[in-house]
């Protein structure tokens, strides 16, 4: 929990001095911009592929030439030093996994290579990101960017990217012993800051759209809605940490108790207004779930205790309404957002730590285990559902809106759906419960 905490106020500081270097890039001027028209390089949607940091395909959409968002989908890698003492130790291992990306670009103004007739930018790009399987790994990063354009091929670009990694793995370290050789064997901590390299090509397919204006005749007359807070969208991303258990009923052999360390959340946001203050919101991310059940005996003399911490990491929907409560000349907007969430169980881990103590013999024991959910649970067993009540305050920052919530989730389905075949053992009723802070930043469009 503490090397968590540290790498996210790390990432904090991390970001703010990047956010400066950004603000200078956008208050930068160029002799040519009145002989360039700079919204004739690139497009409004994009398709793409990165190598380095991630291996696959990019969908890149433009709000402008400032503001673009990334969605990524391919292969990816995490730290997972190895320690082995027959062979040596490998602190530079790393495993492949299945990585889901989501990036946002602030990029400063245009400026001319006469030399080398090309168009480019710096700006700041910001990452979110999940590693899937057995190295399950949560990452955030930021870092500088530069895209260049060639005065030829307006409708291409290539993106460079140099900035750090922040690792916030959910998975645990535990040694073996290999009867074949005599030693033990595993993995160490990884390293939860580590720097990165991104190459970009970018290949656009439509041209980028003006903003329309009040004066704009399709406005006047009527073809096109002018922007106002009841027709208003926004698309951002949002990000919490928190706390999660299991409630229901439990019987006297069983402790409810706090899921030890942090569980996060985190993903795409879209929100459209209906009602001057009144939205529809939606998300998709990835959300963990979890709980400690605690058995312990004490018989004449004989002492036994039995920790199992179980972690679930579900792809969630949460659907909600958001209420505003202040006015729109308010500068701070407080707000309520009741609603549904819908989850689908991706992957399961166990950590046991058991304990007993007798006379003659103490014993302790740690055990991590990570089931195939394929080959035990159907597809409605790994279904969830419940509801939550969200609480925050938004407010305008640069050219997009930041907000800080609080959100708690209740669950409605049973989770010893979640442990099939288990006869003769009384498994008490559970329900997801989740207690989460969140900071989230949207563009409206």
């Amino acid at each position: 929990m503490q090397k968590r905490t540290f790498n996210f106020a790390l990432f904090t500081l991390f970001l703010s001095f990047l956010f400066q270097i950004a603000a200078q890039a956008q208050q930068r001027d160029t002799l040519s911009a009145a002989k360039i028209k700079w919204n004739e390089y690139g497009g409004q949607i994009g398709l793409g592929f990165r190598i380095f940091d991630g291996l696959g395909p990019v969908l890149r959409y433009n709000l402008d030439t400032k503001n673009a968002f990334e969605l990524s989908l391919g292969a990816g890698a995490t730290s997972a030093p190895t320690n082995d003492e027959f062979s040596g130790d490998n602190p530079a291992n790393t495993e492949i996994g299945l990585e889901l990306d989501v990036a946002y670009h602030l990029m400063g103004k245009r400026h001319e290579k006469n030399r080398k007739n090309k168009i480019k930018s710096n700006g700041l790009a910001l990452h979110a990101g999940h590693l899937f399987g057995d190295f399950s790994t949560s990452f955030l990063s930021a870092g500088w960017t530069q895209e260049t354009f060639r005065k030829d091929k307006p409708m291409r670009s290539f993106n460079l990217e140099l900035g750090l990694k922040f690792n916030f793995p959910h998975w645990s370290t535990n040694t073996t012993y290999n009867p074949w050789t005599g030693y033990e064997t595993g993995y160490s901590d990884p390293l939860p800051v580590i720097p990165y390299f991104r190459l970009h090509w970018n290949w656009f397919l439509k041209k980028m759209q003006q903003p329309v204006r009040l004066s704009d005749p399709a406005v006047d007359s009527g073809k096109r809605p002018a922007e106002t807070p009841s027709n208003s969208r926004s698309l951002g991303f949002v990000y919490g940490i928190g706390l999660s258990k299991a409630g229901g009923d439990f019987s006297d052999n069983f402790v409810e108790e706090y899921k030890a360390g942090l569980v996060s959340r985190f993903g795409l946001r879209y929100e459209q207004f209906f009602a001057p203050k009144t939205a529809f919101t939606a998300e998709l991310g990835l959300s963990d779930m979890g709980y400690a059940l605690v058995t312990e005996t004490q018989n004449n003399g004989n002492h036994s205790k039995n920790n199992a911490t179980t972690k679930w990491q579900y792809l969630a929907v949460p659907l909600a309404v958001k209420f505003n409560l202040t006015g729109q000349e308010a500068p701070i907007d407080f707000y309520l957002s009741p609603g549904l969430t819908f989850g689908y169980l991706l992957s399961k881990r166990t950590v046991t730590n058991s304990f007993s103590k007798t006379e003659l013999l103490d014993t302790r024991t740690h055990k991590v285990s990570r089931p195939k959910l394929s080959d035990d649970l159907k597809f409605d067993d790994r279904l969830d559902a419940g509801l939550h009540l969200s609480a925050g305050i938004a407010r305008p920052l640069w050219r997009g809106i930041i907000s800080l919530e609080t959100r708690y989730y209740l669950g409605l389905l049973n989770l010893n759906r979640y442990i099939p075949g288990q006869p003769g053992i009384d498994i008490p009723k559970q329900l997801n419960r989740q207690w989460s802070c969140a900071l989230g930043y949207a563009y409206p469009f």
